[in-house]
């Protein structure tokens, strides 16, 4: 009898562990992904593309289709007739092709980013939890001791920068120039 008890006591106390870290009350999971495209250094840049080649032919692929793009929707204006029928299906088809291959890029980037993600916030914490004793040690006299915390609150900078600088490349290659155009249209099909 005792056994027929703690199964599904054991089975709903296993539940209750593995579900209670999705969702801890006032600790919401804030995003890291910035509004525009940041800011990164050529150099950089270059070397990202040279280690991420799919991620690099992919973005490059989706520049060309929004430059197309954009040149097809200038060439609208002045068309006429016939000329409108087949710079609309050229629109369209462009469209089509932009959602797909940025599609996959998003999906390449994806495992990329939550792992540069989960690196950069763990360098963040260390960096701020030791800065949070060295300036405690401050505060009751300690010089030493809060002069060993920034030290080792500088141990753990340094891979911070990279990690941010990383997301950074990331989160480059999920903006593109010209972009605008597709917005403007979606905006339009939901009227």
């Amino acid at each position: 009898m005792f056994g027929k008890m703690l199964r599904p006591m054991l089975m709903i106390g296993l539940c209750a562990a593995f579900l209670a870290p999705l969702r801890v009350p006032g600790q919401e999971k804030k995003s890291l992904r910035p509004d525009k495209q940041p800011k990164v250094d050529e150099k950089y840049l270059e070397g990202f593309r040279k280690s991420n080649p799919d991620i690099a032919e992919l973005y490059k692929e989706v520049q060309a289709q929004i430059d197309e793009l954009v040149t097809v929707q200038g060439q609208f204006d002045r068309a006429e007739g016939g000329d409108k029928r087949k710079l609309e299906r050229r629109a369209q088809v462009l469209r089509g092709q932009i959602t797909r291959d940025r599609r996959k890029l998003d999906r390449a980037l994806e495992r990329k980013i939550k792992e540069g993600e989960e690196a950069y916030l763990k360098h963040t914490e260390k960096v701020d939890e030791n800065t949070a004793k060295a300036k405690q040690a401050e505060a009751q006299g300690n010089d030493r001791r809060a002069q060993q915390f920034y030290q080792e609150a500088a141990k753990y900078s340094g891979p911070q920068g990279g990690a941010k600088r990383n997301l950074d490349l990331l989160y480059y290659h999920c903006f593109f120039e010209g972009e605008e155009i597709l917005k403007g249209a979606e905006a339009g099909e939901k009227k």
